[in-house]
C-alpha cells in the first residue's frame, strides 16, 4: 500500500523551479488571474517552460483560468503563453541533449517528439438555467390540492409535460451588474499533454444513458448503461465566505476549487498508482487534499507564505 508523501515550496515559480525533478505526472492549478493577485501575463510562459522540464513523458497539465469583464481575451492569451513557454522550453533541452543549435534537424525532430500539446479545453460550468419539470408539477399539483382536488389527472399532467416548464438555475455564480456583458457562467480548464499522449479513463467519470436504448445499439452498450460525461462539466462553485477577493490564511483562498472537480480530473487522467501530483498555486490547498486521498504524491508551491501553512495544514488533516 502506497503513503502518500507532501512537499510544500514557498516563493515564485521561478525560484523554486530547480528543487522540482522531472518526475511529475499531473499538474492542476489555477493561476492567479487578477493583478491584485499577482497576474502577469508572463506567468503563462513561466508556467509553460516548468511544465515541459518537470512532466514525465505522457504527464498532463491543466490550467483553470477566471473570466474577467476588463479583458475578456485574457484566459485564451494566458493559454497562448503556456503552449509558447512550453515550447521554448522543449528547444532549450533539445539544443542542451544534442549539444546542437536549436535549429538544427535533429533537434527540430526531438522538441516535436517532446514538446507539450495543447489538447482539448474542459468548460467548467459553476451556474446553469435549465427546465425544471419537477417544480412545475409539484406548482400543479400543490395549486390542485389549494383548491380541493384530491387528484391530479393523467390527462392534465401530460398536457403540462408539453408544454413551456419553468426555468430554474442550478449552482452558484457572482452576478455581475454590468449591462454590457452576461454573468459568467463557466470557466475554462485548458489540457496539455507532454508526448506520447495519454490514454485517458472516460467512463471513470462517466453518466448513464437518458435515453436506455442507446445501451443496445451498436457498440454503444459495451460499457452497460454508462457513457462519456463530454467535456462540459457542471460543478457547482461553493460560495468561500471570504471577506476579501484576496487570498489569504483567513479566507482560505477566496478562489478555491470544488474537490468534485479536482477528483473528476485525476480520475479521468488514468494516473499510475502513487503518481506525482503538483500544483504550482496550491492557495488552500484542494488539489493536495484530494490527491492524498486518492494515494498520490503532492508538491505544493505558492508565494504567499500564509497559503503554503493552509496547504500544509490541508494535507496534515485530510
Amino acid at each position: 500500500m502506497i503513503t502518500p508523501k507532501a512537499q510544500f515550496l514557498h516563493g515564485p515559480l521561478a525560484a523554486v523551479n530547480e528543487q522540482i525533478r522531472p518526475t511529475v505526472d499531473l499538474i492542476f492549478t489555477s493561476p492567479p488571474y487578477k493583478r491584485s493577485d499577482g497576474y502577469e501575463l508572463r506567468l503563462g510562459q513561466g508556467l509553460g517552460r516548468f511544465a515541459q522540464r518537470v512532466l514525465v513523458p505522457g504527464g498532463q497539465l491543466y490550467v483553470n483560468f477566471g473570466q474577467l469583464l476588463e479583458e475578456l481575451p485574457r484566459a485564451f492569451r494566458f493559454a497562448d503563453e503556456v503552449e509558447i513557454g512550453a515550447q521554448d522550453q522543449a528547444h532549450r533541452m533539445a539544443a542542451a541533449e544534442l549539444g546542437q543549435v536549436d535549429t538544427s534537424t535533429e533537434s527540430r525532430r526531438k522538441v516535436k517528439q517532446t514538446q507539450l500539446v495543447w489538447g482539448q479545453t474542459i468548460a467548467w460550468v459553476k451556474s446553469i438555467a435549465t427546465p425544471s419539470w419537477r417544480e412545475t408539477l409539484l406548482e400543479t399539483v400543490t395549486a390542485a390540492k389549494k383548491a380541493g382536488a384530491s387528484t391530479v389527472s393523467v390527462k392534465t399532467l401530460l398536457d403540462l409535460l408539453k408544454g413551456e416548464s419553468r426555468m430554474t438555475t442550478r449552482g452558484h455564480v457572482t452576478t455581475l451588474t454590468s449591462d454590457r456583458v452576461l454573468n459568467y457562467d463557466w470557466e475554462p480548464i485548458f489540457r496539455y499533454w507532454k508526448p506520447p499522449e495519454p490514454t485517458l479513463d472516460r467512463l471513470s467519470i462517466g453518466v448513464p444513458y437518458t435515453d436506455k436504448s442507446n445501451a443496445n445499439r451498436g457498440t454503444r452498450g459495451k460499457n452497460g448503461d454508462l457513457r462519456c460525461r463530454g467535456d462540459a462539466w457542471f460543478v457547482p462553485y461553493q460560495t468561500t465566505g471570504a471577506t476579501t477577493k484576496k487570498a489569504s490564511a483567513k479566507t482560505k483562498h477566496a478562489y478555491a476549487f470544488p474537490e468534485e472537480l479536482v477528483s473528476m480530473v485525476l480520475k479521468f487522467s488514468n494516473l499510475r498508482p502513487g503518481a506525482h501530483v503538483l500544483d504550482p498555486f496550491c492557495g488552500s490547498g484542494t488539489v493536495g487534499v484530494v490527491a492524498k486521498r486518492m494515494g498520490y504524491h503532492f508538491t505544493g508551491i505558492d508565494s504567499d507564505a500564509s497559503a503554503i501553512e493552509t496547504s500544509r495544514e490541508a494535507w496534515e488533516t485530510a
